[in-house]
C-alpha cells in the first residue's frame, strides 16, 4: 500500500481484526495471534496485513466500513475477552505465530510495501518451520484464502468496484482526521490465472493459458517460427513509488535456439511495444529500464533506413527488423543476463546519414553469463521485486547447475543469480508511472519461449498515455507524460505538443484528453492524442517580368509547410493585391488565387506580374504633382505640355546686301508631338518618338526682285530638329547687265555692219551705263552718214532691266551735197570721228553739242502694282534742264519687280546732233550758235575734257 494512509489503515484494522477474529470461529485462534502481532509489530507491518485483508469479500468490506464508533469498541472489548480466554496449551502454537509475525515485521521494515505474494510466501514458510503441524495447515488455509480472495479482485470486476466504493468511504472517513483524500493511492493488484486478461494485453504470437494452480503460461515464440515476436503488456501503468513483486518463471528453449526474452518498464504508451529480433522488445521504447536473457549473439545492425525510428511499423512474420537496426551485444557467451536501458540518439545508417532510435545500451557491470542447461527446453524460477522507497529493481533467477558457455566450459552449480539496477529520475516525474512489456522474439533461429506468471502485485498508477500519431492512427513518436506529484488521483498531469521533423501538428485526436489536466480516478485516465500530418511544402515565388530578365520580389516569397492533405490558409490574392497598389499589373497566377492545400508533394508556384504603364497622348499631358490614379502617393513628373508637345519654325529673312530687308520675312512652322508610358512602380517616364507634321519645312521659292538676284532662289524643303528654330537668309544682290549697241549701214538692200562702231555695255542694275549714241551718230554723219533710226533717243543708258538689251542703230548714206573744189574733186573728211568712250576724238562741234547738252537728269522707278508676287510696270522717265532741249522719253518694260531702292544715277546731257523732227529754224539756231563760238572753241574743248576727266 501506499505510504500516505498507513496511520489510519492501522486504526481501521484495530477494529476490523476482533471481529472478523469473532465471525470465522474456524481461524479464530489464528485471529488471535494475528492481532497480537499487529499490536507488538511495528506500523508497516499492520499496514501489510491490512492491506492483504482489504482484498476480503466485499460484504464483510462493507460491514467493516459501516462499522461505527461503539461497534469499534465493542469489537476491542472482544478482541479483549477472546485473549483473556486464550489457554496457556496454545503457548507453543503462539510462539510459533510470532514467528510468523516476526518474519513479516522484517519484511515490511525492508520494503515500503511488499506484495501480498511476498507476504503469503513468507507466511507459509515460516508455519512450516515452526515444526506445529496443526498451526502449519491453519496458516496455509489462511494464506490460501487470502490467496483466492485477492485473486478474484479486479479493476473492472463489480467486486471490485465495491472495493474503490469503500476506499472512498474509507477516505471520507479518514478526511475527518485531517488527511487529503485526493492523494490516497490505489489499491495493490494481484494478477494471476483469473483476472489475467484484465491486465494485460497479447500481442504478435504471444498466446496464453491459465494453468489450475493460477498460473498463466505465455508462449511467446514457438519452434520453426523465425522472424516473430510475441509481448504481453500491462494495460495500467505501475505507480513506481509503490513497491511491487512479479513472480514466476521461464523457458528459454533449447540451446542453439534464438533470440531470448526481454521485460522492460518504460514510460511509453501502455500498449508501446518494442522492436523484435536481437532488440528483444526493448529497443525503440522510451525512457526504458529493462532486463534481458539473451540466447543469441547479434552484431551491430546499421539502419537501412533513415526514418525516424518510432515510424517504422514493426516488421511482420517473416520479416525481419533491418530498417531500425540493433545495437551490439555486450559478450558473446550466451546465454547470458543484462539490464538494458535506452535513450534517444542518432544513429548512422548504411548510407551514412543520421536516423533517430530509442537505442539500446548495456549497463556495465551487469552482464553475467549463465550455464547452457538454463537453456534445457523448461521452466526455472524467475522473480522482479522492485521497492517503492529506493526505486531498486531486482531480478533473481535459479540457474541450474551445469557449465558456462565459455572457452574453460567452466562449470556451475545451480544457484539463484541476481540482478540490480536503479531507475533513474527522469525531469517532471516522467518515470513515476511506467508500463511493463514482456516480450520474446526469433530471427533465423527458432525456439519456443514461455513464462510462466504466478502471481504479479502492484499498485495501480492513476496515469494517462499519451500518444503521437499520423492521420492514419499509426505511431510516430513516443515521449513521457509529467506529473506535478505522485500519480494520484487529485495531481496533474501535462504533455507536450512537439515539433516533430518532418510532420506538422494538426490536432488532437477523437476522444483525446485534455494536453493537461488532474487525474481523476485510479489507474489510466485516458490518452492524450496527438495527431500530426506529413509535412508537406508550398513555395510561391513572385517575379517581376517586365525587363526580359526577371527580377525575384523575395520579399514577398512564401515558403510554407504544412500537414498533408491539410489547407494551408494561404492565397496568391492579398499578396497580389499589394503588389498591384504599388504600381504592378499580374501577368500570371498559377494558383488561380485559390487557397492552397497540402498534397503529397513539393508544390512551388511562380507568379509572374509586371509594371502597370500609364500611357498618355499628347492630349493627355499631366502637371507635375498630379496623383497616379492607382497609387495617389506616387505624382506625375515629365508629362506637362511642353514635354509631349513642341513647335519649331524656320524664319527666311530677304535681304539686300546692305542688311535692309528686302521683303517681308516668311515663317515655317511644324508641329512635334509625342506620347509618353509612365511606370507605376518606378514613376520612370518612357518616351515615344517625335512624330513631326508636316514632315519638313516647305520648299520655299524667294521672291523675284526686278534688277536682283537672290542667292538663294530656291529654299529647299528639309527636315527640322527639335528645339532648333532655324533662321535662313536669303540675299539680293543687284543684277549685272548687258546692254549691246549695234551700228547698221542699211543704204544699201542689205544692211551693212558697222561694227567698228558696235559696243557692248556691262553693269550692275540700277547704274548708268554712262553711254549715249549721239557722239557716234554725229560722227557718223560728218562721215556722210544719215540717221535712220536711234531707238536709245540718243540718251544716256542706263542699266535698268534684268534681261540682255540689244539697240540698232541704222544709217543710210547721205544725199551728196558736192564740194566743188579745183580739179572737181570732192573734198574728203580730214580725220575718221572717234567716239568719246574710246573709240576714237569727236569732232569739235559734236563735242560741243555735247557738252552743251550735259545737264543734270533724273531717274526714278515708279511702281503700277505693288502686289510682291506679280509683274509690275515701271516707267523711265528722263527730264533735261529747262536750258537745254526739252526732251522727254517714256520707255516701258515689263517685268517682275516686288520693291526696288531708290537710287539716283547722275546723267550727262549731250549736245544734240539734230533732231529732224524739229522744225528748221531750230536746225539754223544752232548753227548760228555753233558759228558763233568758234573762236572759243578750243577752251570751250579744254574745260569740257578737264571735267569729264574728273
Amino acid at each position: 500500500m501506499g505510504r500516505n494512509n498507513q496511520n489510519d489503515r492501522q486504526r481501521q484494522l484495530m477494529t476490523i481484526l476482533p471481529k472478523y477474529a469473532l465471525r470465522k470461529t474456524k481461524f479464530g485462534c489464528v485471529s488471535v495471534l494475528i492481532a497480537i502481532g499487529f499490536f507488538l509489530g511495528s506500523a508497516n507491518g499492520m499496514t501489510a496485513k491490512a492491506d492483504a485483508l482489504s482484498n476480503q469479500d466485499s460484504s464483510v468490506k462493507a460491514a467493516v466500513v459501516q462499522s461505527d464508533h461503539s461497534m469499534t469498541s465493542a469489537s476491542t472489548t472482544a478482541l479483549s475477552a477472546s485473549m483473556n480466554t486464550w489457554s496457556e496449551a496454545s503457548n507453543a502454537a503462539l510462539a510459533g505465530s510470532f514467528a510468523v509475525v516476526g518474519v513479516q515485521a522484517a519484511t515490511s521494515a525492508s520494503s515500503n510495501k511488499p506484495s501480498t505474494a511476498h507476504q503469503d510466501a513468507a507466511v507459509t514458510e515460516n508455519s512450516a518451520a515452526s515444526g506445529a503441524s496443526t498451526d502449519s495447515a491453519v496458516s496455509d488455509s489462511a494464506v490460501q484464502d487470502q490467496q483466492s480472495t485477492a485473486g478474484s479482485q479486479s479493476v473492472a470486476d463489480p467486486k471490485n468496484a465495491a472495493a474503490g466504493s469503500a476506499v472512498e468511504k474509507s477516505a471520507s472517513l479518514v478526511a475527518t482526521a485531517g488527511d487529503s483524500p485526493s492523494i490516497m493511492p490505489a489499491e495493490d493488484v494481484t494478477v494471476n490465472a483469473k483476472n489475467f486478461s484484465q491486465y494485460f494485453n497479447t500481442d504478435g504470437t504471444a498466446t496464453y493459458e491459465c494453468n489450475p494452480d493460477g498460473s498463466v503460461t505465455i508462449t511467446f515464440t514457438k519452434k520453426d517460427q523465425q522472424y516473430s515476436a510475441g509481448a504481453v503488456s500491462l494495460k495500467e501503468k505501475i505507480n513506481m513509488d509503490s513497491s511491487f513483486t512479479l513472480n514466476g518463471q521461464i523457458n528459454l528453449g533449447n540451446f542453439g535456439g534464438a533470440d531470448g526474452m526481454g521485460i522492460v518498464f518504460h514510460t511509453g504508451s501502455v500498449n508501446a511495444l518494442g522492436r523484435p529480433g536481437g532488440n528483444l522488445g526493448i529497443a525503440g521504447l522510451p525512457n526504458a529500464v529493462g532486463f534481458k536473457l539473451d540466447s543469441y549473439y547479434d552484431y551491430y545492425n546499421e539502419p537501412t533506413s533513415d526514418l525516424p525510428g518510432d515510424e517504422i511499423p514493426l516488421p511482420k512474420n517473416g520479416e525481419d527488423d533491418s530498417q531500425y537496426g540493433q545495437s551490439q551485444d555486450p559478450t558473446t557467451e550466451v546465454p547470458y543476463g543484462d539490464i538494458v536501458t535506452t535513450s534517444h540518439i542518432k544513429v548512422p545508417t548504411t548510407e551514412g546519414k543520421p536516423a533517430w532510435r530509442w537505442w539500446v545500451d548495456n549497463q556495465d557491470g551487469t552482464v553475467k553469463p549463465l550455464t547452457t542447461s538454463l537453456m534445457d527446453g523448461k521452466f526455472h524460477d524467475f522473480s522482479i521485486h522492485y521497492d517503492g522507497t529506493t526505486h531498486t529493481l531486482t531480478i533473481t533467477l535459479a540457474e541450474p547447475a551445469g557449465h558456462l558457455n565459455d572457452n574453460a566450459q567452466t562449470p556451475e552449480q545451480a544457484q539463484t543469480v541476481t540482478w540490480t539496477c536503479q531507475i533513474p529520475n527522469l525531469p517532471n516525474n516522467e518515470n513515476i508511472a511506467m508500463g511493463l512489456n514482456i516480450i520474446a522474439a526469433t530471427g533465423e533461429l527458432t525456439n519456443l519461449q514461455q513464462f510462466k506468471l504466478t502471481s504479479f502485485t502492484f499498485s495501480p498508477a492513476a496515469s494517462v498515455n499519451v500518444e503521437y500519431l499520423n492521420e492514419q492512427g499509426q505511431q510516430i513518436h513516443q515521449a513521457g507524460v509529467h506529473y506535478s506529484g505522485a500519480p494520484v488521483i487529485g495531481d496533474t498531469y501535462s504533455t507536450n505538443q512537439l515539433n516533430l521533423p518532418g510532420y506538422t501538428y494538426i490536432g488532437l485526436g477523437k476522444g483525446s484528453l485534455a494536453p493537461s489536466g488532474t487525474l481523476e480516478k485510479e489507474g489510466l485516465n485516458g490518452t492524450v492524442i496527438y495527431v500530426y500530418g506529413r509535412t508537406e511544402k508550398i513555395t510561391v515565388n513572385y517575379q517581376d517580368v517586365s525587363e526580359e530578365n526577371p527580377q525575384n520580389l523575395s520579399s514577398y516569397d512564401q515558403n510554407l509547410s504544412g500537414a498533408r492533405g491539410q489547407s494551408s490558409g494561404y492565397s496568391t490574392t492579398d499578396t497580389i493585391e499589394k503588389l498591384e497598389a504599388k504600381g504592378y499589373q499580374l501577368v500570371n497566377d498559377p494558383t488561380g488565387g485559390k487557397i492552397l492545400d497540402y498534397g503529397n508533394a513539393v508544390q512551388s508556384y511562380t507568379v509572374k506580374l509586371k509594371h502597370r504603364k500609364i500611357t498618355l497622348g499628347p492630349d493627355q499631358y499631366q502637371n507635375n504633382g498630379t496623383p497616379l490614379p492607382n497609387d495617389p502617393s506616387k505624382t506625375y513628373k515629365g508629362v506637362e505640355k511642353n514635354d509631349l508637345n513642341q513647335t519649331t519654325t524656320r524664319t527666311i529673312k530677304y535681304e539686300f546686301a546692305n542688311g535692309s530687308q528686302a521683303y517681308a520675312p516668311v515663317k515655317q512652322s511644324v508641329d512635334y508631338t509625342r506620347s509618353a508610358t509612365v511606370d507605376e512602380v518606378t514613376g520612370d517616364v518612357d518616351y515615344t518618338p517625335w512624330t513631326v507634321t508636316p514632315t519638313k519645312y516647305p520648299q520655299k521659292d524667294s521672291p523675284v526682285i526686278p534688277g536682283y538676284d537672290a542667292d538663294t532662289p530656291v529654299v529647299d524643303a528639309t527636315a527640322p530638329a527639335i528645339d532648333e528654330n532655324p533662321v535662313v537668309k536669303v540675299i539680293y544682290q543687284p543684277c549685272t547687265e548687258k546692254i549691246r549697241i549695234v551700228y547698221e549701214d542699211v543704204s544699201a538692200k542689205d544692211p551693212q555692219s558697222l561694227s567698228q562702231y558696235d559696243k557692248v555695255l556691262t553693269g550692275k542694275y540700277g547704274s548708268s551705263a554712262d553711254y549715249s549714241t549721239a557722239d557716234t551718230i554725229k560722227a557718223l554723219e560728218r562721215q556722210g552718214y544719215q540717221l535712220v533710226s536711234d531707238p536709245t533717243d540718243g540718251q544716256v543708258l542706263s542699266f535698268n532691266n534684268t534681261s540682255e538689251r540689244t539697240y540698232v542703230i541704222k544709217l543710210k548714206h547721205q544725199s551728196a551735197n558736192t564740194d566743188h573744189h579745183a580739179g572737181g574733186s570732192v573734198k574728203p573728211p580730214m580725220q575718221k570721228p572717234t567716239d568719246t568712250q574710246g573709240k576714237g576724238t569727236a569732232s569739235t562741234t559734236g563735242s560741243a553739242k555735247t557738252a552743251i547738252r550735259r545737264a543734270k537728269r533724273s531717274q526714278s522707278w515708279q511702281p503700277v502694282n505693288s502686289q510682291t508676287s506679280q509683274s509690275v510696270q515701271a516707267r523711265h522717265t528722263v527730264t533735261s534742264n529747262e536750258t537745254s532741249s526739252a526732251i522727254q522719253l517714256t520707255k516701258s518694260n515689263k517685268h517682275d519687280a516686288v520693291s526696288a531702292p531708290n537710287e539716283t544715277a547722275s546723267t550727262k546731257h549731250l549736245p544734240q546732233t539734230g533732231n529732224r523732227r524739229d522744225g528748221l529754224l531750230a536746225d539754223l539756231g544752232l548753227l548760228l550758235a555753233g558759228i558763233g563760238s568758234w573762236l572759243g572753241f578750243d577752251e570751250i574743248r579744254k574745260r569740257v575734257l578737264k571735267r569729264d576727266d574728273r
